[in-house]
């Protein structure tokens, strides 16, 4: 009866390291080799308080950028993110939107959630060996609505058990990587409540798999309404070592997201916030307290944070966008918070100059000589 009352209220809230040449990666149907570096234990990375280190115990602050497997099409586009001073790539594993249906025969069937195609993986190996390559450290995201995972987390427990599968043969095929930070779970979902201890199960379960394969992995949690900044709170908290907590940064949303007919938005400067559009002063003072729960969190469980996506479309009034990019990526780097941008897209060959003066550890005439 409770399940059913969570769902009709769901239903009722719309949206507002190995030492050869090579590693042999394995997976439940073949083994493949993949060319990658040496293995070096010194630049793998860990979880120490609320910072993230290498294996020689310096702190690693990670600026970079979000990306597909599909979009990244070139050796030759990596090399240019690490010229640009990127040193961490969020990415996601290829699917198609018809993922699910593909991998059951056009049916949408609950039994055959979290499956892989060797196809994709495949696609993912390539990206992999070029990322290693240019010791440029990146995480992993999976599609989870792509593989038939939805908010309502329907068969709790047999969804922890798909789950689980599904990122042990991950950790199990990449184990071998040395800037492969570990894995996210479940990006920009919306858990209700009701649903708090359904969904910390699964968690715990995951990160259990990931670390029975290799402790060394980091496994990312998010919170529960679209990855948001308040959603990371108590209750989403589970007590698991080599854990990290990300959320999503685009405040206010009418800014980040804007369009002309919005009006003449300028950062900083007065804009309409909320659903009643009332009018408020935006400057590094607000950011800051949109930003306070995720870092109030980091500092009540000794855990780190990250920013998983934030950004601004670049034709707000007079540079306006560019500010905003720098005040937010100084709050992030005054508070130990790694961060992401949104994204790297196909077709694109170049990036505002902006993203790399912040990827660079550069920002105006703020003196930033701590941040490295």
């Amino acid at each position: 009866m409770m399940r059913l009352l969570c769902v009709l209220t769901g239903l009722f809230i719309c949206r507002q390291a190995l030492a050869a040449e090579h590693i042999i990666i394995s997976h439940p149907s073949e083994q493949i080799s993949v060319s990658l570096p040496d293995s070096d234990i010194s630049v793998r990375l860990a979880v120490n308080g609320r910072n993230i280190v290498d294996g020689n115990g310096n702190v690693i602050k990670l600026r970079g950028i979000y990306t597909r497997a599909e979009w990244l099409s070139s050796e030759r586009e990596v090399e240019m993110f690490k010229s640009w001073g990127i040193n961490f790539v969020r990415i996601l594993l290829t699917f198609d939107p018809n993922y699910w249906q593909t991998v059951n025969d056009g049916k949408k069937d609950i039994n055959k959630r979290c499956i892989l195609l060797e196809e994709n993986l495949r696609h993912m190996d390539q990206r992999v060996a070029w990322l290693e390559k240019n010791k440029i450290y990146f995480m992993m995201e999976i599609h989870w609505r792509a593989l038939g995972v939805e908010d309502n987390l329907a068969k709790p427990d047999l969804l922890s058990k798909q789950c689980t599968q599904m990122y042990e043969i991950l950790a199990k095929r990449y184990s071998g990587a040395n800037y492969l930070m570990g894995f996210c779970t479940f990006s920009e979902i919306h858990i209700l409540p009701c649903l708090y201890n359904d969904y910390n199960k699964i968690r715990e379960a995951i990160v259990d798999a990931v670390h029975k394969v290799d402790k060394r992995f980091i496994v990312s949690l998010t919170g529960t309404w679209w990855g948001s900044v308040g959603s990371l709170n108590d209750k989403i908290y589970i007590d698991k070592s080599n854990t990290i907590y990300d959320f999503h940064f685009y405040s206010p949303r009418k800014f980040t997201h804007y369009r002309t007919s919005y009006g003449n938005l300028r950062y900083p400067g007065n804009m309409p916030i909320g659903w009643l559009n009332g009018a408020k002063l935006v400057d590094i003072n607000y950011l800051g307290k949109e930003l306070k729960p995720a870092i109030d969190f980091s500092k009540k469980w000794n855990v780190p944070v990250w920013c998983g996506e934030f950004g601004a479309f670049n034709n707000a009034p007079d540079n306006s966008s560019d500010r905003w990019m720098r005040d937010v990526v100084e709050i992030f780097e005054k508070n130990s918070i790694s961060w992401i941008i949104w994204r790297w897209k196909p077709g694109l060959q170049n990036v505002p100059d902006v993203w790399k003066e912040l990827w660079q550890g550069k920002n105006g005439n703020v003196d930033t000589a701590a941040w490295r």
